[in-house]
């Protein structure tokens, strides 16, 4: 068993390009194919989705298309949770999984007022600005939070609310307890929500075969806090695992 490519899940609010530093660590390692969700990074919302298993058929559509083999599905926080229900439907030619800040297979911990101030910080770009500055770690700013800030501005309305309202909530638990491939669960030790703590309590019980590493020094956005810790975290899992 071996991993040639990487096909790329953004996180809730993201897009493709938050995976650009990290995908320069990486080149000439692996073939990679960053997707912009349906209604993310300005992509239209065609897909309209009720559920997360809508997301996954057509990430594995994707891949399908590309004729891909031999690869892994890395998934950030949303796009773990994604991940996980595209391996649920045994799609020829994944191998593995590799989880970044995953939003957890069962329904995310999160207060209702915590939801409402998430949709709030889509419509207004200072408080995106506060809201992905208070889940980052230290020092977070500049370029790359500009660049996210952007990226939830062109969220399509009806897509924040799937994920928020449906999603984030669903419970694919106990289905995810059978998936039987390598599982690499990143998180930042820094993350106050989706980090080692509640990666140990809500996503490796319900995921058997999974590895857990975690990157010092970054919050929830890895790929723009620690893009090289990250690469060199999937890099070695990959040459010594797979």
């Amino acid at each position: 068993m071996s991993v040639d490519r990487l096909v790329l899940l953004h996180a809730f609010g993201a897009s493709a390009k938050a995976w650009e530093a990290m995908i320069a660590h990486l080149q000439g390692r692996f073939e990679i194919v960053a997707l912009d969700l349906p209604g993310f990074g300005g992509a239209p919302d065609a897909l309209q989705a009720t559920r997360v298993d809508d997301y996954a058929g057509w990430v594995n559509d994707q891949a399908a298309e590309r004729g891909l083999t031999d690869y892994a599905l890395v998934g950030w926080s949303m796009g773990a949770k994604i991940a996980v229900a595209c391996a649920l439907r045994k799609p020829a030619g994944l191998e593995a999984l590799i989880l970044v800040a995953p939003s957890p297979p069962g329904p995310e911990p999160m207060s209702a007022e915590a939801r409402q101030s998430e949709r709030e910080a889509f419509d207004d770009p200072h408080a995106a600005r506060d809201a992905l500055k208070d889940v980052a770690g230290d020092g977070f700013d500049g370029a790359p939070l500009d660049e996210a800030v952007a990226d939830r501005m062109a969220a399509h309305p009806s897509a924040r609310d799937f994920w928020l309202d449906i999603g984030s909530k669903e419970d694919l638990g106990e289905a995810a307890k059978a998936l039987d491939l390598p599982i690499l669960v990143i998180t930042g030790d820094e993350d106050a929500h989706l980090g080692p703590e509640a990666a140990d309590m809500h996503v490796t019980p319900k995921l058997p075969h999974a590895a857990h590493r975690v990157v010092a020094g970054s919050g929830h956005l890895i790929p723009y806090e620690a893009p090289e810790a990250l690469a060199q975290e999937i890099l070695t899992w990959c040459l010594d695992r797979l």
